[in-house]
């Protein structure tokens, strides 16, 4: 994504706080981190490491390079994520005999049988989050921040 250089001058007065969709992006980003925090670290997990079980939920047994394009974290954060979760006892990494760089990543039973706990607590926030829009805004605040997500790309 090229940005292109300013022709004017900005100022605060002229482009405030508020009208930036990255504040207000950023901001909620860390609201609903701290919700989410606040729901896993009672099963020792982080909000750091929840998206990768999300993940895994999904499609377990994948390489930790293709985990970490779908979390969309770089190598070094995933593979710390991992041994985190590998000390909880939620994964076990194996390591692939072509290639001793690359781990497959399965779930253990602990870690499988976490998704029957979140998951339900999961939809219980969004449901919460969701209020007031209709499911018509829903499926259009999703397009747009898929978007944003497309436009953000470097």
């Amino acid at each position: 994504m090229a940005i292109s250089k300013a022709v004017s001058k900005v100022t605060s007065r002229a482009y405030p706080l508020e009208n930036s969709i990255g504040f207000l992006v950023g901001v909620t980003n860390r609201k609903l981190t701290r919700l989410l925090e606040k729901q896993v670290a009672q099963f020792g997990i982080s909000s750091g490491t929840f998206f990768y079980l999300r993940v895994l939920w999904q499609e377990n047994g994948i390489s930790q390079g293709d985990l970490a394009k779908r979390v969309n974290t770089s190598q070094p954060t995933t593979n710390a994520a991992l041994r985190k979760l590998q000390e909880a006892g939620l994964v076990a990494l194996e390591g692939d005999p072509a290639d001793g760089r690359r781990w497959t990543v399965n779930l253990t039973e602990k870690g499988r049988a976490l998704e029957e706990t979140l998951l339900p607590m999961m939809a219980e926030i969004n449901k919460t989050l969701m209020q007031g829009l209709t499911r018509d805004q829903i499926s259009e605040l999703r397009r747009m921040l898929l978007l944003l997500q497309a436009n953000a790309e470097v």
